[in-house]
């Protein structure tokens, strides 16, 4: 039992820190962009990154001319829970949607029209089998 909770205690801890930094280099750029930057508290104070459970972690912004909002969702592999991180890794091995990533979303809900546009960072084997499928993809 000691040996799960000293596990779940190091991977927490692991997530936090992964969380923490990205938001700590984007923090800067987001503050120069947004007039508010941060999601408030239960406390009062607004702060930078909310924990919501697990190994999520989210962000918020708003207040820049024809964005009603900036939605950031830090989803990272479980490393909390042992059962559930060994479950995802193997399960990787033989489904390759299944297998887990350290993941960020950044979602921008812009207050105006704007023509549609996607923008990602994938792997380039990754990125060469949806070419294959997806003509308009560059």
């Amino acid at each position: 039992m000691s040996l799960y909770y000293l596990t779940h205690r190091l991977g927490k801890t692991h997530n936090t820190t992964l969380a923490q930094r990205w938001i700590q280099a984007a923090t800067p750029l987001l503050t120069a962009q947004f007039a508010q930057f941060g999601v408030p508290s239960v406390d009062g104070p607004v702060v930078p990154l909310l924990h919501d459970g697990g190994a999520v972690f989210e962000s918020y912004a708003t207040g820049r001319v024809n964005v009603n909002r900036l939605w950031i969702d830090i989803r990272l592999r479980s490393r909390h829970d042992v059962v559930a991180w060994l479950f995802e890794v193997v399960a990787g091995w033989f489904f390759e949607s299944f297998g887990s990533a350290d993941t960020v979303e950044v979602v921008l809900e812009p207050s105006c029209e704007w023509e549609g546009f996607t923008w990602g960072v994938v792997k380039k084997g990754k990125m060469r089998k949806l070419r294959e499928s997806r003509y308009d993809l560059v």
